[in-house]
């Protein structure tokens, strides 16, 4: 919700400044707008990653925070931020020849592979995610009472096992049982998973004139792990997995709109498209 605020306070919805604004909307905010400098839009095309990191150095104090692009800036410099543009989300599924890759290259798409192991991992499919969801947000739920939910469908255990037992947690011992993979993943985590299962359903649907579903998805999770990278340079695991979750999730609106206003949202598009207005105005 937060995402367009800025840090001087000339933002929008409520002209929050500082630190009154969330500081994962803080992130947000400089994560979301690296990608939309650096994608084509109809009315122009889109900017190097040089050219947005110092838009966004040039706006530090003023629509953004020093600390975050701080952040941004230990990213950039462990070439965290240029992996995720130069691969983008569909080359980790892409059968790249070894052979026709330059070091760097290989550099390069085995971090893009890391920051998406986790979204890969995470598309199980099962119907059971609604359920769980809703008992995960139970603040006296336990442990014990998860896994028997999870337990009930056999795919869904498989599918927690392998993300409990992959590198990414590089837990030293062999997972296996449904309670030692929560307590691995945590149940804030394997929130975010089914939060994000359920997304993935909602970015399958929705189709309208001038309105292309899969560029943002593509956004959304670009800006999500861009916000997840530099969450993890304030080492503050928490508010990475948070800023990922808040990253898929800052355009849903545009989702609601093309489902429920789609005539509406039309006549916005064609407006936006022709240039001189932008989406917030």
């Amino acid at each position: 919700m937060y995402h367009h605020e800025r840090y001087d306070g000339r933002g929008y919805p409520e002209g929050l400044s500082g630190d009154e604004i969330p500081l994962a909307g803080r992130i947000l905010g400089v994560a979301d707008t690296f990608d939309a400098i650096t994608s084509d839009r109809p009315y122009r095309a889109g900017k190097s990653p040089e050219e947005a990191r110092q838009v966004i150095l040039d706006n530090a104090g003023l629509q953004f925070d020093p600390l975050v692009v701080d952040l941004f800036e230990k990213a950039w410099d462990e070439e965290l931020i240029i992996s995720v543009y130069n691969m983008g989300i569909c080359s980790v599924e892409e059968e790249v020849g070894e052979n026709s890759k330059s070091e760097s290259e290989k550099k390069l798409f085995k971090k893009c592979e890391e920051i998406f192991a986790t979204m890969d991992e995470a598309r199980f499919g099962s119907p059971s995610g609604n359920n769980i969801v809703s008992i995960l947000q139970d603040p006296n739920i336990s442990i014990n009472d998860v896994a028997k939910q999870i337990q009930i469908d056999p795919v869904l255990t498989a599918r927690i096992l392998q993300v409990a037992n992959s590198t990414y947690y590089g837990f030293s011992g062999k997972i296996k049982s449904v309670q030692q993979g929560i307590i691995v993943l945590g149940l804030r985590e394997l929130q975010h998973m089914f939060y994000l299962l359920n997304m993935q359903c909602l970015f399958n649907d929705g189709t309208l004139a001038g309105f292309k579903i899969e560029n943002l998805w593509k956004h959304s999770l670009i800006v999500a792990a861009i916000s997840r990278r530099l969450g993890e340079k304030q080492n503050d695991r928490r508010l990475a997995n948070d800023a990922f979750l808040a990253g898929l999730m800052h355009d849903i609106g545009k989702l609601a709109l093309v489902n429920i206003h789609p005539e509406r949202y039309t006549a916005v598009l064609e407006r936006v498209q022709k240039g001189g207005i932008r989406f917030s105005d």
